[in-house]
């Protein structure tokens, strides 16, 4: 089984409250990126729902939610590390950036990861819409066999 952390633990320093409200909760088609995420994750047949965040107003019915702030102090920073504890131990961990808009295709890409394996998506090249030059990883999963592995290499870079 597939356990998915939506990642909303960030301060959204560059975002500068644009729109009044964190990124997770911008407004798409009439509702918020958050919810939209979430039912494209139920659609695609993920049920294992977990939410880090940093803001009360991410918590949704039926989801677990976690506090950044309740993680211990060394790995409240880094958006991976903060969600350690709920990284799955037995199956795939799947992470989802919670201000990212995915398409359901693009969600249900990451659904059957075969074992011993690492996936990703994102957009490879520069961003048409937000003129960002750089490529960006919006979802990473990997197979519980990685997390040692995953643990090192997140602390080495902290």
């Amino acid at each position: 089984m597939t356990r998915v952390i939506v990642l909303c633990g960030g301060e959204a320093v560059r975002w500068n409250n644009h729109l009044g409200c964190a990124k997770q909760l911008v407004p798409i088609d009439g509702r918020p990126l958050l919810d939209d995420t979430l039912v494209k994750l139920r659609d695609a047949g993920f049920s294992d729902l977990h939410i880090i965040g940093s803001d009360p107003a991410h918590r949704r019915p039926g989801v677990n939610y976690v506090d950044v702030a309740e993680q211990p102090p060394a790995e409240r920073g880094n958006k991976f590390l903060s969600s350690r504890s709920l990284w799955n131990e037995a199956g795939t961990t799947l992470f989802i950036m919670g201000d990212a808009f995915l398409s359901p295709t693009a969600i249900a890409s990451l659904r059957h990861l075969p074992a011993g394996h690492i996936g990703f998506t994102g957009r490879m090249t520069p961003s048409r819409i937000t003129g960002n030059r750089f490529r960006e990883i919006f979802a990473l999963c990997f197979d519980a066999g990685f997390n040692d592995h995953a643990m090192r290499v997140l602390s080495e870079n902290e």
